[in-house]
């Protein structure tokens, strides 16, 4: 039970503190299944639950796929898409994934970047009504600076942003460990310190 991601949004963007307490959560997951072999490959936020509590829960694994090493745990998940065939959502996928590449775990972090530019801006980065201008962009376009939306984000925090959602798999971060030690850093770097 819980309100979806994209229902939370429809009221704007997240207060910072909440965005990135969301964001740290989602990697975890992501840290959890990819530890496990499994790529989510349709993370946004229509399939991303938040509780009462503040908890995230991911959603609609239909677009999954494992790997040798999940494999072995997982024996009922069937491959529902073939190599060359785009899946997941325009906008949220990332760019070798729209392509019909083959993809890995570093989709997703692409995909959780995206979900976090959204929570912080309350816009999506990709936002044209044309679904093919929308592919378009989001295959050969950068995904805009959050500050330059709402010049409040701080800095380390944009930078996060951007890694994640780089073009190239390999200027990404490399795990979902490493997404997550970088939001704490910008969590930490964003936070003002008291002195009593």
């Amino acid at each position: 039970e819980g309100e979806t991601l994209s229902a939370r949004l429809q009221g704007g963007s997240l207060p910072l503190e909440q965005a990135l307490g969301l964001a740290m959560q989602l990697a975890g997951t992501l840290e959890f299944a990819h530890a496990r072999g499994i790529v989510h490959r349709d993370l946004k936020p229509g399939n991303l639950i938040v509780t009462a509590e503040g908890t995230l829960k991911v959603l609609d694994f239909g677009l999954a796929r494992v790997d040798e090493a999940g494999a072995a745990a997982i024996h009922t998940m069937t491959q529902h898409t073939y190599s060359g065939q785009m899946a997941g959502t325009p906008g949220y996928s990332a760019p070798e994934q729209l392509l019909g590449a083959v993809t890995d775990h570093r989709a997703d972090i692409y995909a959780a970047g995206i979900v976090l530019f959204e929570m912080l801006t309350g816009r999506r980065a990709f936002t044209s009504s044309n679904h093919l201008e929308r592919l378009a962009a989001a295959v050969s376009g950068d995904v805009p600076s959050a500050r330059t939306l709402d010049a409040s984000i701080p800095v380390a925090v944009e930078r996060v942003v951007a890694t994640a959602t780089a073009r190239q798999p390999g200027e990404r971060y490399q795990s979902a460990s490493d997404f997550a030690a970088a939001l704490r850093e910008a969590t930490q770097a964003a936070t003002p310190t008291v002195t009593v």
